[in-house]
């Protein structure tokens, strides 16, 4: 990618692009924070949120980087916790697997 001046673009080129645009604050109005002091609506911190209208769009824009990886491993260890979940519902040293309740009985199997 070039500038108008035929030079390559740089990082710096890239967040100067920010200050083009408002970044809306991502607050979604749950305003609850978890265990770790982040706001369960948007992850963002108490210094984030309290500070978000004195921030520059650069600065707004590394906060929703943030989020983002925080919502990411969120994700992630939502996933980890269903697998294992899986595995111990499948795990021959736990309770067996009940047929399912709502499946019609098959002829002979009284």
């Amino acid at each position: 990618m070039t500038t108008g001046n035929n030079k390559p673009s740089t990082a710096n080129d890239n967040k100067e692009q920010f200050e083009l645009f408002d970044i809306d604050s991502p607050c979604r109005s749950i305003c609850t924070t978890n265990n770790r002091g982040f706001c369960v609506g948007c992850l963002r911190s108490r210094d984030e949120r309290f500070n978000w209208n004195q921030m520059t769009q650069t600065q707004r824009a590394e906060v929703m980087a943030l989020c983002k990886r925080r919502r990411a491993r969120i994700k992630q260890r939502m996933a980890d916790r269903e697998e294992v979940q899986l595995d111990l519902l499948l795990d021959s040293n736990h309770a067996p697997l009940m047929d399912d309740l709502f499946d019609p009985l098959l002829p002979g199997s009284d």
